[in-house]
């Protein structure tokens, strides 16, 4: 039987050449009033005609991870593309990926590499989506059982103090959870408890832990919002301005090494017009903005005095 990660690896230059042949034009808008704009990451290298999204950048920023998937959702893997002489190559399927259901990764501040995987629970003996890291040794080992339950957990992104920060439904109803680092012990992590947000997901804290950049899903389409961290909690949620958030679902945000937002958006973009037999499962590219996360709060508290 053939494995996925064969599969993948068979079907790759299949893909470039449906990108090169039938692609649209890659889409860039700029939103006149908040001076934002946003452009499809690498049309032709890392974005395809198959749906990408979920993208996460090397500590030195010259090689990044991504989610690939077929049309129809039958495959998927998370793939790495390297940097040289200012291009962006031909990607491959990342080593510890292509055999499982992996999806979602992260690099943290030390390099250590972080995603998600549908595999077999050691402990439950059941499947579940849990939170996984990519040792040194090229073994991938699944997180303590505080960072992941017999649910589903997902989407991790990981501050310079240790903090981990999650998506769960551990609870019954979606939530983000942040574990943190005291004396040396990792503790039980608690709800990020954003006000006026019920089911938030795709959490992206800031490395030094004062903003959170998420999923709300409340609305008819996913859009991403951000709140700052306050006395006491969080701030009220805000809406990130157009052209990031669309009137299709816009979802896993991500940073760049300078700090830049990177997102995933079923807009338009590589593929333009959508066979109907596949809505519902709209193609996804990874976008880049001009927008730094390190201006959100200040710029945010400015407004509101």
């Amino acid at each position: 039987m053939i494995s996925r990660r064969v599969h993948f690896i068979l079907v790759l230059p299949v893909a470039f050449a449906m990108a090169a042949c039938t692609g649209g034009e890659p889409s860039t808008a700029e939103s006149e009033s908040s001076g934002i704009s946003v452009e499809i990451f690498a049309p032709g290298h890392v974005n395809s005609t198959w749906p990408e999204f979920g993208i996460a950048f090397s500590v030195t920023g010259d090689t990044v991870y991504y989610n690939r998937t077929n049309v129809n959702r039958t495959g998927l893997a998370i793939m790495r593309s390297i940097r040289t002489d200012g291009e962006w190559k031909i990607p491959e399927v990342a080593p510890f990926s292509g055999e499982f259901f992996d999806i979602l990764p992260f690099v943290a501040p030390d390099g250590s590499i972080f995603f998600s995987s549908r595999r077999i629970n050691p402990d439950t003996k059941a499947e579940s989506l849990d939170n996984m890291l990519y040792l040194a040794n090229g073994s991938v080992m699944r997180l303590p059982g505080l960072l992941n339950s017999d649910s589903t957990e997902s989407f991790v992104s990981v501050t310079l103090d240790g903090s981990i920060v999650f998506e769960s439904n551990r609870s019954g109803a979606n939530q983000m959870l942040i574990s943190r680092m005291e004396n040396g012990a990792r503790l039980d992590p608690e709800p990020i408890l954003i006000p006026g947000v019920r089911e938030p997901g795709n959490p992206l804290i800031a490395e030094d832990g004062s903003m959170i950049v998420f999923v709300d899903a409340a609305g008819e389409s996913s859009n991403l919002h951000f709140s700052c961290k306050v006395e006491g909690g969080w701030s009220i949620s805000e809406r990130l301005p157009g052209p990031i958030n669309s009137s299709y679902d816009d979802f896993a945000p991500s940073r760049d090494r300078d700090g830049f937002l990177y997102f995933s958006s079923q807009r338009p973009g590589m593929v333009q017009v959508v066979d109907e037999r596949q809505e519902g499962s709209r193609p996804s590219d990874i976008y880049k903005s001009s927008l730094n996360l390190a201006t959100l709060c200040a710029a945010s508290e400015q407004a509101s005095s």
